[in-house]
């Protein structure tokens, strides 16, 4: 009936059931749809741009995901990838490893290659020769200790982490056992003359840092005890009830008569306690060189403060210009001879602590990490949440006294050039001036402690340190 009445015009039976199929589903317009068109063939800059993009985002696209995504035909992708790009594409279908081009290039540039295809699951270099040598010592072995075992995950980190502590706890009594005599001429230094107060306010300043030496130690104690106690005593009845070691430790004897068990278990808390003192004490001594640097600082300070007033009391007391030009040579050469001194002093305790100094980073580092990871599996009001927390603040601390006093040194340091300006110019003679001048100029280069030579001790690396464990 449609083709007697509209001839040539009259649409094909297929069309027919799609545009029923069209107006069914709620068309209502009988225009074609839009089509893309023919797909571009030119080179233009914009083009290779875009599928240079493309490449740098996904590396792995094919040729005809290109094609489809730009719009632009196959060809022209293909002649931009291998002329404008100067990217090489496989025609002979060989492995990239085995193409001849791929070879000829490796060869030319002296590369060894693996006789095996690389990447292939089923020739791993490591089947020919690594895994059936791990095999072969295995083979019939259970590991019945409970720290082996990869579900016991929390047993295998407390001991690891106090291994770790009690390592660097034994490094820590090997470098003063060994470094003894280079400490004891450290203390010595700090008893010469020239290092002693000379008056009351020299005495003051002493007496300040002293103090905040004697406060620093007390709360390293009370922290590092309390760790102790947390990991020990608070938790005896717990101990007792499941007959339980406050160390996951293996022993060979049987613990479980009661003397056997309360003798292992005060042995293993008298080993914590021994432990924590000899931390603290490293720690502190290290320390306290370094606040005893800071208080000869200040008392260097205020010698150069006090210049002018030396100087003029020297004048009073001299009978005749010679000895004036003595005495006033005397107390500079004093004033040169500290300020070296101190350098000196600090440059000793870098020689000696330095690497000890990055032993304990290393280890108080990876002990954080594992005291975090320790801490959010734990119930916040339990003991061994408590244990866990203070353990951590002890390993902070650690690290935390290095790097403030270390930044301490290098401050003070800096501020003796400071202290110079301070003092009455107009009365000073030129070539004292000059003197004076070269001393504001070697402060401008600070007193830097390190860690193994490489991280300067500083509060800046302390929230690097702390950034990198929480990352």
């Amino acid at each position: 009936m449609l083709q007697k009445c509209y001839g040539d015009d009259t649409l094909s039976k297929t069309q027919v059931y799609q545009w029923y199929e069209r107006f069914k589903s709620g068309r209502e317009a009988v225009e074609d749809d839009a089509r893309p068109g023919r797909p571009s063939t030119s080179k233009t800059d914009e083009n290779v741009d875009e599928i240079r993009q493309l490449l740098i985002e996904n590396r792995k696209l094919t040729i005809r995901e290109i094609a489809e995504t730009t719009n632009i035909s196959f060809g022209s992708v293909q002649s931009i990838l291998r002329e404008d790009l100067g990217l090489i594409l496989h025609d002979d279908n060989a492995p990239s490893h085995n193409a001849l081009i791929i070879r000829e290039f490796l060869v030319k540039n002296n590369t060894n290659t693996n006789q095996q295809p690389p990447n292939s699951p089923d020739l791993a270099p490591c089947d020919f020769f690594l895994f059936d040598r791990l095999k072969k010592p295995l083979r019939g072995t259970r590991f019945e200790i409970d720290c082996f075992i990869t579900e016991d995950l929390e047993t295998f980190i407390e001991k690891f982490s106090l291994f770790l502590s009690v390592l660097g706890v034994s490094c820590k009594v090997m470098n003063l056992t060994l470094r003894r005599h280079e400490i004891i001429g450290l203390t010595d230094m700090l008893l010469q003359d020239i290092c002693v107060p000379r008056n009351d306010r020299e005495m003051d300043i002493q007496r300040r840092f002293d103090r905040s030496a004697k406060i620093i130690t007390i709360c390293c104690e009370i922290l590092n005890e309390s760790a102790v106690f947390f990991a020990t005593v608070a938790q005896f009845r717990y101990f007792i009830s499941t007959r339980t070691l406050p160390l996951s430790d293996w022993v060979p004897y049987d613990i479980s008569s009661t003397t056997a068990f309360w003798a292992t278990m005060l042995h293993q808390t008298i080993g914590l306690i021994i432990c924590a003192n000899a931390s603290v004490a490293h720690e502190i001594l290290i320390s306290g060189f370094m606040i005893q640097t800071c208080a000869q600082l200040d008392i260097l300070c205020y010698r150069a403060r006090m210049l002018p007033s030396s100087l003029r009391e020297a004048q009073k007391c001299s009978i005749s210009k010679e000895d004036f030009k003595a005495r006033e040579q005397r107390i500079i050469r004093e004033l040169i001879h500290h300020h070296r001194f101190v350098y000196r002093f600090a440059e000793r305790i870098n020689a000696v602590f330095t690497l000890m100094i990055f032993v304990q980073f290393t280890i108080s580092s990876t002990v954080l990490c594992l005291s975090i990871y320790k801490m959010l599996t734990k119930n916040l009001l339990s003991l061994e949440f408590a244990w866990s927390s203070s353990y951590l603040g002890c390993m902070l601390m650690q690290i935390y006294l290095y790097c403030w006093f270390g930044n301490e040194v290098t401050l003070k340091s800096t501020e003796i050039g400071n202290a110079i300006y301070e003092m009455e110019w107009p009365m000073l003679p030129v070539d004292l001036m000059k003197i004076l001048l070269l001393i504001i100029t070697r402060s401008k280069r600070p007193i830097k402690i390190t860690s193994g030579y490489m991280i300067t001790l500083c509060n800046d690396s302390f929230m690097k340190v702390n950034r990198i464990i929480l990352s």
